[in-house]
């Protein structure tokens, strides 16, 4: 049972309190476990970036800042989620150097505390007299929430400012007081030298001086202690401000509104020094002190200029004018909180998107840092402000983020907004030189789209056919290859594509000078290929309109080595590798297929299979997951699967094997499957023929696959849709 059972009305605060006692077990500051957070976030980051799969609860969207830990420590803040408890946990266990029992026991409390504080927020929400909101991007209850959060900001920065404002008083305060005493001791000095009678008349002379400097002293003792007053009252007129900005805080925070609002933005921090001159501080003399005295009277008048607009700052605790929702929906716009900016902007987009404010704010959001506000903000100038050349140079710049969903939505949308417009074209055909081979293969998706037979495109197409990276040769020689029949310029092209090292892209350019009437002069189909071809009738209807039927039609040359079959899940790639190896005589199928489709069972009676009469097949594999045996259960799935693989040339030593794996690496990340790749490769050097069904395209990378499309809208960017707003990816915060 948990050490903080009590009354239930106070789980949140008992969590806050487990949370705060476990930092200082710790030894932790919440800036040093901020730090860590951090650090975390960031080798999870790089992981994700070596191709690792992306977590369900990703560290580096959590919000674990200072401020908010602060919050969280005295039960201000939001409630955590579990894997929010597991990795503070994590750090605080590991600072202190817990057993594994003692952090067990530590993550059972925590999540015992965490079930009942949402357990009691859940019941208060079910109340019968508190209907059930709707989502945040709707329309009036959504401009409430970001009215609400707008307030809430506003009261957190003023308090801010009202402490920073303390801060200086108080400093300046201690200041003058240093200076009056100062003063003091040069008086007591002077008037002793005043006490002892002049001995001579020269002794006269220096005594009216000292009295002079005396009269000096007192006058500036008087003027410090008039500039101490004035700043004694301000710092009691800023201690009522701040009292009065607590209360609207306190006010704000406990409004049914506030329980539907996301975590609130970090502050900024107080200045680590102070704003008044460094001269000020320092042990004054007489002859400085009307320079010291002269800037502390400055610096009063225009603190106290200031307290006008803090009084108003406080005072002004009205909402915005309820019925113009565009003006708290741009304002909310500039919310530091990503959740809110982001509500706020999908809901402009949503009502307003043609206002010209809209335009306006959707040109200041371009370099957010958020990359689902920047795509918002792609696609709402590409649907509105079509046309518009200050929209134009926008989404063209988008065209180039480091994010690929913004990129995409970019180029697609000035495709879209402005096609056939030169400037367009032109903005996006600079972008070929840029280092990211993901830009470019978007670029001239884009271009194509917008810009068919332009010459410039085409221009495009040619440079990069002869680019370093295999996948934007493959997407420069399939435009060519699609486009610009009988131009001498891109016959050269495809031409020289056919001697490319890539196999991929020599399959590509001979399919394309084929289509185009030319003769290739290597021949796509290898005599040494056990499997050689597949083709279907064009009168065979039953596949409807699955893509792999029209891929068929045309015909599939097959590589000796590695041919991958690469489609949309639903495109009929499996259909066809069960009808090939159904096609196969049976008693040389060593794994049979569990339950082949009737699709298949009825397309492998009707295939065309060329084979190679000098090399007939002694064995056909086909794999998948459900096929391929557990070798060691202890293993990952790729070192079964590698293991398993390896074993085929051990058990089966004839030269002829045909191994059919179906679509069974798509959990790999970039790294994995580079290794599932190579060991496919060992089984094709020892004379294996291999057929890979695939959803992704990344195979089009390794130089010695042929990659066949089934569906071509594997290859394509999606169409840009002007009336649904897309979906971003997840919110940094």
């Amino acid at each position: 049972m948990s050490a903080y059972e009590g009354d239930d009305t106070n789980a949140a605060l008992a969590l806050a309190d487990f949370l705060r006692t476990r930092a200082q077990e710790a030894g932790l500051s919440a800036r040093e476990i901020a730090r860590a957070f951090q650090q975390r976030a960031d080798r999870e980051q790089a992981r994700i970036a070596a191709g690792a799969a992306r977590p369900t609860a990703p560290v580096g969207e959590m919000s674990f800042s200072k401020s908010h830990l602060d919050r969280l420590f005295k039960g201000g803040a939001t409630l955590p989620s579990v894997r929010f408890l597991e990795v503070f946990l994590e750090i605080t266990s590991a600072a202190v150097g817990l057993p594994p029992q003692s952090h067990q026991a530590l993550r059972q409390e925590a999540t015992e505390l965490l079930t009942k504080a949402r357990r009691i927020r859940a019941r208060r929400s079910a109340r019968p007299q508190s209907p059930p909101r709707p989502e945040l991007p709707t329309t009036s209850p959504a401009i409430a929430t970001l009215q609400a959060q707008l307030d809430l900001e506003r009261a957190h920065r003023t308090g801010d400012r009202l402490r920073h404002e303390l801060s200086e008083a108080q400093t300046l305060m201690a200041t003058l007081l240093q200076i009056i005493d100062a003063l003091r001791n040069i008086i007591t000095e002077l008037d002793l030298d005043l006490f002892r009678p002049p001995r001579s008349a020269e002794r006269a002379a220096p005594q009216s001086l000292t009295e002079r400097q005396r009269t000096e002293a007192a006058t500036y003792k008087a003027a410090a202690e008039a500039e101490y007053g004035r700043v004694d009252h301000r710092r009691r007129v800023l201690e009522l401000l701040w009292d009065q900005a607590q209360g609207n805080l306190r006010r704000l925070t406990v409004n049914a509104d506030g329980e539907h609002l996301g975590p609130l933005p970090d502050l900024p921090p107080l200045p680590t020094q102070s704003s008044l001159s460094p001269s000020l501080h320092a042990e004054p003399a007489l002859a400085d002190i009307a320079t010291a005295l002269g800037r502390v009277q400055e610096y009063n008048d225009a603190e106290e200029q200031k307290i006008g607009e803090l009084r108003r700052a406080v005072a002004d605790n009205a909402p915005l004018a309820p019925d113009d929702e565009l003006v708290i929906l741009v304002a909310a716009t500039r919310l530091s909180d990503p959740i809110a900016r982001d509500a706020a902007v999908r809901t402009v987009l949503s009502s307003w998107a043609h206002h010209p404010r809209t335009r306006d704010t959707l040109l200041r959001l371009v370099h957010d840092d958020q990359s689902a506000i920047r795509n918002s903000v792609a696609w709402g100038l590409a649907a509105a402000w079509a046309g518009n050349p200050k929209a134009r140079d926008a989404v063209a710049a988008l065209a180039g983020d480091p994010e690929h969903h913004v990129r995409q939505t970019a180029a697609m949308g000035l495709a879209h907004g402005w096609a056939g417009d030169h400037a367009a074209r032109d903005a996006l055909a600079q972008l070929i030189q840029h280092e990211n081979p993901d830009v470019k293969q978007t670029v001239m998706r884009a271009l194509v789209q917008g810009w068919a037979n332009d010459p410039v495109v085409r221009d495009c197409l040619v440079a990069l056919s002869r680019d370093s990276a295999i996948p934007v040769r493959a997407v420069a020689a399939e435009f060519l290859a699609e486009g610009w029949t009988g131009e001498g310029v891109v016959h050269a092209a495809l031409s020289s594509l056919c001697d490319d090292p890539a196999e991929s892209i020599r399959w590509i350019a001979m399919q394309g000078l084929t289509r185009q009437g030319h003769t290739p002069a290597t021949s796509p189909v290898p005599d040494n290929a056990i499997l050689q071809a597949v083709e279907l009738s064009s009168s065979y209807q039953e596949l409807g309109t699955l893509p792999v039927a029209a891929v068929l039609r045309q015909g599939i040359d097959f590589h000796e080595g590695i041919t991958v079959l690469a489609g949309a899940n639903g495109t009929g790639k499996t259909v066809l590798l069960n009808a090939l190896a159904l096609s196969m005589d049976s008693k040389h199928s060593t794994r049979s297929i569990a339950q082949p489709s009737p699709w298949s069972k009825d397309l492998a009676k009707h295939l065309r299979i060329t084979w190679n009469g000098r090399r007939k097949p002694y064995s056909c594999h086909y794999l998948s997951d459900r096929t391929v045996p557990v070798l060691d259960r202890y293993a990952s799935g790729l070192k079964n699967w590698q293991a398993y693989l390896r074993s085929l040339s051990k058990s089966d030593g004839a030269p002829n094997r045909i191994v059919l794996i179906d679509d069974t690496f798509g959990f790999l990340d970039s790294m994995a499957e580079r290794e599932i790749f190579d060991t496919l490769l060992e089984l094709a050097n020892q004379g294996f023929q291999l057929i890979v069904t695939s959803s992704r395209i990344s195979w089009t990378a390794f130089s010695v696959a042929r990659v066949i499309k089934i569906d071509q809208g594997i290859h394509r960017t999606v169409a840009f849709d002007p009336t649904k707003l897309p979906t971003g990816s997840p919110l940094s915060i």
